[in-house]
């Protein structure tokens, strides 16, 4: 078992800092529809795609056996030019059924596309987190987003927990500060 302390909570921040954040945070519909509306040029850009190892987190959610790999997938989402989320994925790749096969499809277009649109999927627990230096995302985030982390503590972040069947899905999204103009 880890010492490190988990900065996934089931409770909304209480944080000043996130109160601008709150209406992305607590969003029930889909963030997708929501930029499209917003900008109008919402694009999905993937930035990895593979079997990989999950986020210990990540492990404990999807109910993984140490060293079974998960679907892995990351990408940026745009408004127009501007990235305004960081998007993380991780699915149980078994049992075999329909969602690593989507996933793997899912191509340019975003995983709300999906979870919003194909009967079956239940929401199962969102937790909150400010994303650090000390948590990996952040380092994925500063090495696919142009200028991120400069000057910027941490980020505001939810993890979602979904359903599909026996098959589990941990979508986390990282919001960046250009998110507050949409």
């Amino acid at each position: 078992m880890s010492s490190v302390r988990s900065p996934w909570s089931p409770r909304l921040p209480l944080d000043a800092a996130a109160r601008p954040y709150r209406n992305w945070l607590t969003e029930r519909r889909s963030l997708t529809a929501r930029w499209q509306r917003a900008s109008g040029a919402f694009r999905v850009e993937p930035v990895r795609q593979c079997l990989a190892a999950p986020l210990a987190d990540e492990r404990e959610r999807l109910a993984l056996p140490p060293r079974r790999p998960a679907w892995i997938r990351e990408v940026v989402l745009y408004c127009g030019g501007t990235p305004v989320a960081f998007a993380h994925t991780a699915a149980s790749a078994s049992p075999r059924g329909p969602v690593a096969h989507w996933l793997r499809r899912l191509g340019r277009r975003s995983l709300g596309s999906l979870l919003f649109s194909q009967p079956g999927f239940v929401r199962l627990g969102v937790d909150y987190a400010a994303i650090d230096h000390r948590h990996p995302l952040h380092a994925a985030l500063c090495r696919h987003v142009p200028g991120a982390g400069r000057g910027q503590g941490h980020y505001w972040a939810r993890r979602t927990l979904f359903a599909h069947g026996r098959q589990r899905v941990v979508l986390t999204e990282v919001f960046l500060p250009a998110v507050l103009h949409f």
